[in-house]
C-alpha cells in the first residue's frame, strides 16, 4: 500500500555538509515562492507570473 503523505521520494544522500547545506538552500527558496504565491491576491500571482 502506497503510503499517500510521502510525495518527495526516497531520501537524499549527499558527499559532502557543504552539498547538503546547498540542497537545503535551492528547497527552502523553493518553499519561499510557493509560500508566496499561495498567498498573494490571485491578481498579483497572476501579473507576477507574466511578468517573469
Amino acid at each position: 500500500m502506497a503510503n499517500h503523505m510521502s510525495f518527495g521520494g526516497p531520501p537524499v544522500k549527499t558527499e559532502t555538509a557543504e552539498e547538503a547545506d546547498e540542497l537545503m538552500r535551492v528547497d527552502e527558496k523553493a518553499s519561499e515562492v510557493e509560500v508566496e504565491v499561495l498567498l498573494a491576491p490571485p491578481k498579483l500571482v497572476y501579473s507576477k507570473l507574466i511578468l517573469r
